[in-house]
């Protein structure tokens, strides 16, 4: 009973004593949580392009207003970098070593977050482009459409000519005082 006591409470102070490694990990999952959120939505939309067969504007509007939220983000993320400069600058200033050890460290990482937004950036919009040579596509392929069944309508009925030898006749409209 004792030993098993003595083991709780060794688990309970490695877990009083390494709360970074609960929030890293909490951290990983939730950015591998978004990635597989992320990927399904695409799948989603891939899955729905297939079965419609075209792209509607609400899907452009979607794909535009998550390339402006990406832009917000990395805007954010490069304010944040600038801040974490300026405090390692200081730290390094002051002869704090300690706390320029650990803004270097953040900085790091906080690069390594922009080039992944500048990535997610671009891939955003390369799919908005997509999205819009698709939905442009899709309505040159309706007014062709529309062409044919107009130009297959109109052969059905011989359209009357004016005979060549007939004069024609051109009227100009008059201007109402």
């Amino acid at each position: 009973m004792e030993r098993q006591q003595s083991l709780e409470d060794t688990e309970h102070a490695e877990r009083k004593e390494s709360p970074t490694s609960h929030k890293g990990f909490v951290s990983a999952a939730s950015e591998v949580l978004h990635e597989v959120a992320e990927k399904t939505r695409e799948f989603a939309h891939e899955v729905k392009e297939k079965f419609t067969g075209h792209v509607t504007d609400h899907d452009i509007s979607k794909a535009t207003n998550h390339l402006d939220e990406l832009r917000g983000q990395l805007a954010q993320e490069q304010h944040e970098l600038r801040e974490i400069q300026r405090q390692a600058l200081l730290a390094e200033q002051t002869l704090n070593l300690k706390d320029y050890e650990n803004l270097k460290e953040q900085e790091i990482k906080a690069k390594k977050t922009e080039r992944a937004t500048e990535i997610k950036i671009h891939e955003a919009n390369d799919h908005l482009d997509h999205l819009l040579y698709e939905h442009r596509l899709h309505q040159l392929r309706q007014k062709c459409s529309e062409r044919e069944h107009h130009h297959a309508s109109s052969s059905t009925h011989p359209p009357t000519l004016t005979p060549p030898h007939s004069p024609k006749i051109f009227t100009m409209p008059v201007p109402m005082n």
